[in-house]
């Protein structure tokens, strides 16, 4: 593995201003990139400030608009990409320039993006990564982290068999921006985060609720329930046996709630587990709801939508992951907002889902 001196960070949103944040701080040559022309003139003039539950800090950020990357001097070892999922390829066509023979590319998002990225770049050179942490970019250099660098952070795996890179030294490399693991079974630990993400960014879009009120309601925590379970349910179906949810749920729960009354009540009380813990400074805005609120496209194609595709090809029933696409969708298209009563949208789509 080539030595990692230079780092890019191409997406400056909540998670690629966290991490070029603390590799800046731990002493590392970073290089940002991203093409929202306020948050670069507040990185490289006043710095980016990062309040989390336990700590605040600032630091000012070696930050590029994309129409100026001929004024980065040297080669990038390591890119890591923080785009939205639509975005990815744009934005590695953008660095190539930039990257050399050897250097390392990393997808920091949401959905399973590895397999495209496996088309754009040397799977060799190509490290998985699971991203944990909810964070929020709020306006131009204010980031709102609401777990703790001591709360699981990121998970790196390698793609496929193997690859060019030192897992151990980019997990040290990566660290200082919050606790960081090395999974040996990538997929397992992504299909649980999808999960996740099914089940959250998709109502909270539709909804305008956070995290807390989502995993607590009893309007939305049976529709949350099912559609982790459906989510589960394919990934058992394409091979994979996934992780943990939440890093502490058996899958088998949720899949056993979709038929079994018992099994949604055990379900719907571990949601609630966690979201009497996400209160406070920890309570956040899932990413879809944030991209709601500012009129951008959502990923709901790349999560739910990728559930209900993978879900046809293998014969699993999908109808709440394909209702809160069509109903997101729409959002997408400016012909529906964000309302408490797109939950009944959803059960009129799915009929019921109790």
């Amino acid at each position: 593995m080539a030595a990692l001196e230079h780092i890019g960070v191409v997406g400056a949103g909540s998670i690629g201003s966290l991490l070029a944040a603390h590799l800046t701080l731990a002493g590392r040559r970073v290089t940002v990139v991203d093409g929202w022309f306020p948050h670069v003139e507040a990185m490289r003039n006043d710095g980016v400030r990062i309040t989390a539950p336990d700590e605040s800090l600032r630091v000012r950020l070696d930050a590029f608009h994309v129409d100026d990357l001929d004024r980065v001097a040297g080669s990038i070892d390591l890119l890591f990409v923080a785009v939205k999922a639509y975005d990815s390829a744009i934005a590695v066509r953008l660095m190539e320039p930039l990257l050399h023979e050897r250097s390392l590319v990393v997808p920091v998002q949401n959905g399973m993006t590895e397999e495209w990225f496996s088309r754009l770049v040397d799977p060799e050179r190509l490290v998985g990564c699971c991203v944990h942490v909810p964070a929020e970019l709020t306006r131009p250099g204010r980031v709102t982290r609401y777990l703790p660098r001591s709360r699981r952070t990121f998970s790196l795996g390698y793609v496929g068999a193997g690859g060019a890179a030192d897992l151990e030294t980019l997990a040290a490399l990566v660290a200082p921006s919050g606790e960081t693991e090395i999974t040996d079974d990538l997929a397992a630990v992504k299909w649980a985060k999808l999960a996740v993400n099914t089940m959250t960014n998709a109502p909270a879009g539709l909804t305008g609720w956070t995290t807390h009120r989502l995993w607590s309601d009893p309007q939305s925590v049976p529709l949350c329930v099912r559609a982790a379970a459906e989510t589960l349910a394919v990934a058992y179906a394409v091979g994979v046996r996934p992780d943990r949810v939440f890093g502490r749920f058996d899958p088998g729960l949720f899949i056993a709630a979709l038929d079994d009354p018992a099994a949604a009540e055990e379900a719907a009380a571990a949601l609630g587990e966690v979201a009497a813990e996400r209160t406070g400074s920890s309570e956040s805005r899932p990413s879809l709801l944030q991209d709601v609120d500012r009129g951008r496209r959502t990923e709901v194609r790349y999560l739910n939508g990728h559930v209900v595709r993978l879900g046809r090809d293998t014969g699993v029933a999908t109808p709440v992951n394909a209702a809160l696409e069509q109903l997101v969708g729409q959002i997408d298209c400016d012909r529906l907002g964000k309302d408490s009563a797109n939950l009944r949208r959803v059960e009129a789509l799915v009929g019921g889902t109790r």
